[in-house]
């Protein structure tokens, strides 16, 4: 599915993410469906690669199970994979923010420095900032469930 979407099926995601990028740097931002939001003063664009879908979707896969295994009803696991899913959607849009403005800022820093390596290390920063906000839902949400069920194993 996301492989075959095109930038435009991922603006849900794209969107919110480009305005927080455009207000916290000031650099203006234009849309193409080609392109995505593309930042002239930064030099960068915003696209499908960018747009956090598989962060997304780890992210919910976590919840979920967390929540399917702490909760005992039927419809208390339904509502909890749903809320799941709103709650990692909610959660990307900061998460992948977080993710490009530190690949723009450590950009900068290294451009003069390693201007062979800038993909690697593009690639390092998202996976770093990914893996680390992966693990503190985690923490947060097993500590939330051994709140409400402090005899249960958890994850």
């Amino acid at each position: 599915m996301h492989s075959a979407a095109v930038t435009d099926d991922l603006r849900l995601l794209i969107s919110p993410v480009s305005s927080l990028i455009s207000i916290v740097t000031g650099a203006p931002k234009i849309y193409s469906n080609e392109m995505g939001y593309y930042f002239a003063q930064l030099n960068i664009a915003i696209d499908k690669s960018c747009s956090g879908f598989n962060y997304w979707m780890l992210c919910f896969l976590m919840l979920s199970f967390l929540t399917v295994q702490s909760l005992h009803r039927p419809i208390h696991k339904w509502l909890g994979v749903i809320i799941s899913f709103l709650v990692s959607y909610l959660l990307t849009i900061p998460v992948n923010f977080s993710r490009i403005y530190a690949s723009i800022v450590v950009q900068r820093l290294t451009d003069n420095s390693f201007p062979n390596y800038q993909e690697i290390i593009h690639q390092s920063v998202g996976i770093f900032t990914n893996i680390t906000f992966l693990i503190i839902i985690y923490l947060i949400t097993n500590r939330f469930f051994q709140k409400i069920h402090p005899d249960a194993k958890l994850a």
